[in-house]
């Protein structure tokens, strides 16, 4: 009866673990996503920038234990095509204590060992685009690579400079809803 009791306990224990929400680990504070927005104006329409990261994921995750990852949506609501340069385009981070860090928008030339590892099809996915289509359905994504594998903290924003767009910049920012905990 004696063990009986102990995991009847142990259960309720763990039940109120479950539903406890000041539970640092349980209220999801910590999983909270980051999302940053951006856009252009332009007389023939705008172009969204979006992306969404979670601390806790960006913290662990590291490619090939030489580059942090994400990935940029473009929505391109415009009626004009934009020419994207795989030269001359660059997108920055911009941190709290004043640190600039260059993304990498060409892994290919930039680490072409790696590159070549992938597969055809992931090279593909992976690749920056040259053209970002016009059209309220045009979603083109841009994985951007940070060469800080021991990173952990997210970026205050993003500045992505498009030189097809006489060097236009935009200003990719956290846009996250701050709680009054």
């Amino acid at each position: 009866m004696g063990s009986l009791k102990l995991i009847g306990l142990a259960v309720l224990v763990l039940l109120l673990l479950a539903v406890t929400k000041e539970s640092a680990l349980c209220n999801g504070r910590e999983l909270r996503e980051t999302e940053y927005q951006g856009q252009i104006k332009m007389a023939q329409g705008e172009v969204l920038f979006s992306t969404r990261i979670e601390k806790v994921m960006f913290s662990l995750n590291s490619l090939q234990d030489k580059y942090k990852v994400v990935r940029i949506q473009v929505e391109n609501r415009s009626n004009i095509a934009i020419s994207l340069s795989i030269e001359k385009d660059k997108m920055e981070l911009l941190f709290m204590d004043g640190r600039i860090i260059s993304g990498i928008l060409n892994l290919s030339s930039h680490d072409s060992n790696l590159w070549q590892s992938f597969s055809p099809e992931f090279r593909a996915i992976l690749a920056y685009p040259e053209i970002v289509q016009k059209g309220p359905k045009s979603i083109h994504n841009i994985f951007v690579f940070i060469p800080n594998p021991k990173l952990d903290e997210l970026p205050k924003s993003f500045r992505y400079t498009i030189d097809s767009l006489e060097k236009k910049r935009v200003d990719i920012i956290d846009v996250t809803p701050r709680s009054r905990d």
